[in-house]
């Protein structure tokens, strides 16, 4: 089981929680919620990380938005809602290059902290997008509960700036590069729907995630074969053990299974008939990347699990 500890917001917690496409089942995930600026979290990481957890998963758009930081004895904030902190004068900084070298020693606290401990540092990239989407096929305008377009630059602007320092200060520390095709869902089902997002955020991540860690976790984690051929496709599927990644670029079309059921002869329709044989299934896209997974492998967290006389799992509602 491989342990992990969330800082952040739900976007990063829901790369393992929330997230649909999380086949593998040997995560435990624990979730600080109370996390909401760096120089206030390196007071109590002694008492909120448990000595057991072998990868922590973090982001910094807490700090983008809510950040911190005690200069020329008062408070700077980012936080463009906050007009008084107690009895200290606040002055929110537009110009965050005033606090971000405060910024920087209490982060690199942070990251040494958990690199001494030889604990894997997993980096989500998260950025703010312009749109609001209820499903993948419905844009829908910026609406009055999210940022505005100036601030999501703003945070944006601090998130890449952060993301840039610890790349170049700390290459132990894995990051999970934001996927540009994902999008905030609008109708999302806890309905705090600011920070969900679309399956191609989900898929993406996930599989990035496992393959950041895999070099530490060899034998728990899925291994993830991206294949470009025909060949390498039927190989892969002759295994039958191993998930693996299609780019489709086979007939430069958008969607393999709109090819698939528009032609007969088609390569894409070929290598659908080839994985159900295989017993793979087709369990999600992001862009124009496909996974396939063991049937054996398949798994959802709403989905009853059944095992049969000989042993195979069969999930049902």
């Amino acid at each position: 089981m491989i342990k992990v500890l969330s800082f952040g917001c739900p976007a990063t917690k829901d790369i393992l929680d929330y997230n649909p496409f999380n086949n593998n089942r040997n995560y435990s995930l624990t979730y600080h919620k109370g996390y909401q600026a760096i120089p206030e979290l390196n007071l109590l990481l002694d008492e909120i990380v448990p000595d057991s957890t072998n990868v922590v998963l973090f982001d910094f758009v807490s700090e983008a938005m809510f950040g911190t930081v005690y200069q020329n004895e008062k408070v700077t904030t980012r936080n463009f809602w906050i007009k008084n902190w107690g009895s200290e004068q606040v002055y929110t900084s537009t110009d965050f290059e005033a606090t971000f070298g405060i910024w920087k020693k209490e982060v690199a606290k942070f990251i040494q902290y958990f690199l001494e401990k030889n604990i894997v540092l997993v980096l989500n990239s998260f950025r703010f997008s312009p749109e609001m989407v209820i499903d993948n096929e419905n844009p829908q305008p910026t609406s009055k509960e999210y940022p505005t377009i100036e601030k999501q630059e703003y945070y944006n602007q601090f998130l890449q700036k952060a993301e840039k320092y610890v790349e170049e200060k700390f290459p132990q520390v894995k990051i999970i590069k934001f996927n540009q095709s994902s999008k905030v869902e609008k109708n999302h089902p806890i309905k705090a729907y600011s920070f969900y997002l679309n399956e191609d955020y989900y898929l993406d991540s996930f599989v990035q995630f496992e393959t950041l860690i895999k070099e530490r976790f060899l034998k728990d984690v899925t291994d993830y074969n991206h294949v470009t051929s025909e060949e390498e496709i039927y190989f892969q599927m002759g295994k039958k053990n191993y998930s693996f990644l299609i780019q489709n670029e086979f007939e430069k079309t958008d969607n393999m299974l709109v090819t698939a059921w528009k032609k007969n002869d088609s390569v894409e329709r070929k290598i659908l008939n080839e994985s159900a044989l295989g017993d793979y299934i087709l369990d999600g896209k992001y862009g124009n990347t496909y996974r396939f997974i063991p049937r054996k492998s398949f798994f959802r967290k709403e989905l009853k699990e059944f095992i049969t006389a000989s042993g195979n799992k069969i999930f049902f509602y």
